[in-house]
């Protein structure tokens, strides 16, 4: 499709969303120049802390809806799936919802996928299932 480069940055705008406006796990080692919600002082009136997350947890929602849809492309298929892992890594909080969207994957594959694109979704869903 024609807006398949497009979706691909929507995704990855999405995962940095869900990063920044999310709090670092308890068992999340932080990373330098890593901004998320932790650095967002409470009493800032302008962007507010908890409106930030619910925020956050909606994109993740619609994040794991589009990497369950029937007409995803395989490239932005494995750029969704990049980016939950990245999101279960570094929000521990988001794994096990990560995995069961994952498995759900390996059960129902898109059926627009050619035989190729299968086998290559199939790899790449197995090496993110290692990478967690």
């Amino acid at each position: 499709s024609d807006n398949d480069g497009v979706r691909t940055h929507a995704i990855k705008f999405m995962e940095m969303v869900v990063l920044t406006q999310t709090h670092r796990g308890p068992t999340s080692a932080p990373k330098p120049n890593d901004f998320c919600l932790d650095d967002v002082p409470l009493s800032l009136k302008l962007a507010r802390p908890r409106k930030l997350e619910e925020e956050a947890r909606r994109v993740f929602d619609e994040l794991v809806k589009y990497h369950g849809s029937a007409h995803i492309s395989s490239a932005n298929l494995m750029t969704c799936m990049g980016s939950l892992t990245n999101i279960a890594k570094l929000r521990p909080e988001f794994l096990s919802k990560v995995i069961t969207t994952l498995e759900m994957l390996h059960a129902n594959l898109p059926p627009t996928l050619a035989k190729s694109q299968v086998s290559s979704v199939r790899k790449h869903l197995k090496n993110q299932l290692l990478a967690l």
